[in-house]
């Protein structure tokens, strides 16, 4: 692929690209198990360790190919490194909402790649896809995602109260949205 049609593709921003997992992302997916900061941004629940063998298998699932439109990608920077992952779940075609997780490497973060491929990820639903609504769900203790969602200009729409429990305290999920109609006003259309 050449360098035009690298910049013009709807899968590269400007700090990252979009991309399928490969085989040979696993081992850094699994390089140190889950780390404890992700450990408590997960599903509502402190994630015991796991052996390399296991967390192989978690991101063996990963790599297959999604025939709906939820999808799970690797985040690289534009030189190709690979930074984390983005996924898009509970997707409703018919009401055209979706929901998009995030997650950067801690070594290469607060470097715009989350900002980028949330972006990318928004466009691609927004646009091609015809989605109406995005929606992220963010823990009240992960300060770093409230204000990615703020910055992408997602709307603060409910707050689940005192939904997890860790490290001693319980604390509140707060649910986020943005329209494509927001989006756009924001960001611009790709035109």
């Amino acid at each position: 692929m050449n360098e035009e049609s690298r910049k013009a593709s709807i899968w590269r921003g400007e700090r990252v690209e979009l991309r399928a997992k490969t085989e040979d992302d696993i081992p850094r997916y699994v390089a140190d198990g889950v780390p404890d900061d992700m450990r408590l941004y997960g599903d509502g629940y402190v994630v015991y360790p796991a052996s390399k063998e296991v967390m192989t298998s978690m991101n063996q699932k990963g790599l297959e190919y999604s025939t709906d439109d939820t999808c799970s990608l690797a985040v690289a920077s534009n030189n190709g490194e690979l930074v984390g992952a983005i996924n898009a779940n509970d997707c409703n075609p018919q009401s055209g909402n979706f929901e998009y997780g995030v997650s950067i490497f801690a070594e290469y973060r607060r470097n715009g790649f989350a900002l980028d491929a949330v972006r990318i990820l928004l466009r691609y639903y927004f646009e091609e896809r015809r989605y109406h609504r995005a929606t992220a769900r963010v823990y009240s203790f992960n300060k770093a995602s409230l204000v990615l969602q703020e910055r992408l200009g997602f709307q603060q729409e409910g707050c689940q109260r005192e939904i997890i429990f860790t490290r001693g305290k319980r604390h509140d999920m707060l649910l986020f949205g943005i329209t494509a109609e927001e989006f756009w006003d924001k960001w611009g259309s790709s035109e």
